[in-house]
């Protein structure tokens, strides 16, 4: 299974090498770096790689959340133990867009995953929205 610092090493390096900056990533090119990466360092079993959004009503932003997962191995079980994120974050306009959750070990392969998540009408608003911000991560679950 693949470390966490350098999992997240590969990913900073993936967007820089793209002239992305952590902090102003746009949204499209942001997914499009982010699906090369997740092929990138694709293992087997797949681990798990998300695309998902979160709403925050407090501040009243939602966020467009790219993950991929780490599992460790426990027995005949993969523990996840964490993931490597881009977030990138936009102010909710009037229409609130629903929450949504897509994961690439729910579709048959990794191209029809991403089939999945593109044809999704909020993912193509979002992609087409300006962001508040963006940050690249580690996320311990």
């Amino acid at each position: 299974m693949t470390s966490a610092p350098l999992l997240l090493k590969s990913l900073l390096l993936a967007f820089a090498t793209h002239g992305l900056s952590p902090e102003s990533v746009t949204p499209w090119r942001g997914w499009v770096v982010f699906k090369d990466f997740a092929r990138s360092v694709a293992e087997s079993p797949d681990p798990g790689v998300s695309v998902q959004t979160a709403r925050s009503d407090e501040d009243e932003t939602i966020s467009l959340v790219f993950m991929r997962q780490v599992v460790e191995r426990v027995d005949d079980w993969l523990e996840p133990v964490g993931g490597v994120v881009c977030e990138i974050t936009f102010r909710q306009g009037v229409k609130r867009l629903p929450e949504f959750d897509e994961w690439s070990f729910d579709a048959p392969d990794f191209d029809r995953f991403v089939d999945t998540v593109e044809s999704r009408a909020d993912f193509q608003e979002l992609t087409m929205s300006k962001p508040l911000k963006s940050s690249l991560y580690w996320l311990e679950t």
